[in-house]
């Protein structure tokens, strides 16, 4: 079975032989990367389109700071675009939610969860302390249910376990003190 060799392919394959590589022009490839972005698409895209390596993209990004630059804006338009897909697509029957949350999480870092960022919980001194801070998250709406429970489950963890540390301790000083004190 022979391969049809597209030209583009063929164009490629010439210019990696002959060491000919695309040189990067801001008026070409800026307009491209930001209209390929836009349509959804990614860096393997705007490579193909460019007829570039993803390591040459890479490189570009770090040599030319107006393609970095450009490089972050056109994220943020892929990004914009797959929302709009998604927020189209929900009220589409057949969509599949799956694909496109794992598009999501992949090419955007989404999580399935939130990441949560409570300040005040790293400066808390005690469990006690951490608990009041939750408590008041939770008072404020800052947290779900389910959030609420995982982070108390953990500070019940941490202070059952701190507890019996300490007991642990404490049943440790007494056997030396007995020993001391009996010669056991």
């Amino acid at each position: 079975m022979a391969i049809e060799i597209s030209e583009k392919a063929q164009r490629m394959a010439r210019r990696i032989i002959d060491g000919h590589l695309v040189k990067y022009d801001q008026d070409v490839h800026i307009p491209m990367l930001i209209a390929l972005f836009e349509n959804g698409d990614d860096v393997a895209s705007f490579c193909s389109e460019a007829e570039i390596s993803e390591q040459a993209f890479y490189d570009w990004v770090k040599k030319y700071p107006e393609f970095s630059k450009s490089y972050d804006h056109a994220k943020q338009l892929a990004k914009l675009h797959h929302q709009k897909v998604g927020e189209v697509g929900l009220r589409t029957e057949g969509f599949n939610v799956k694909l496109w949350s794992i598009i999501g999480r992949n090419r955007f870092g989404q999580t399935e969860h939130r990441k949560l960022h409570i300040p005040l919980l790293k400066k808390a001194k005690s469990f006690i302390d951490q608990y009041d801070v939750i408590k008041n998250e939770i008072a404020q709406g800052n947290l779900t249910g389910n959030e609420a429970n995982q982070i108390v489950g953990m500070i019940a963890t941490g202070a059952n376990i701190s507890q019996s540390t300490r007991v642990a301790e404490e049943v440790d000083r007494l056997k030396q003190l007995v020993e001391a004190q009996y010669g056991t």
